[in-house]
């Protein structure tokens, strides 16, 4: 093997390297952005939870 076809084979080694490099840091921040909206819609669904409950309690007292 001649030199030049190892310097070939590293930078495509290197260029694979940098390519998975970025998808990792793509899918963590894919992964952030996913632990975000549920966090949201999370918080969001106890705020429905709470006016749902509140709506009970205001039936409840005019029916009886």
């Amino acid at each position: 093997m001649d030199t030049q076809y190892i310097e070939t084979k590293i930078n495509d080694l290197v260029r694979r390297i940098d390519s998975l490099t970025k998808n990792v840091s793509d899918l963590q921040r894919d992964n952030e952005g996913l632990v975000q909206t549920l966090t949201f819609m999370s918080e969001s669904i106890d705020g429905l939870k709470q006016t749902i409950i509140c709506l009970e309690d205001q039936v409840d007292s005019k029916v009886r």
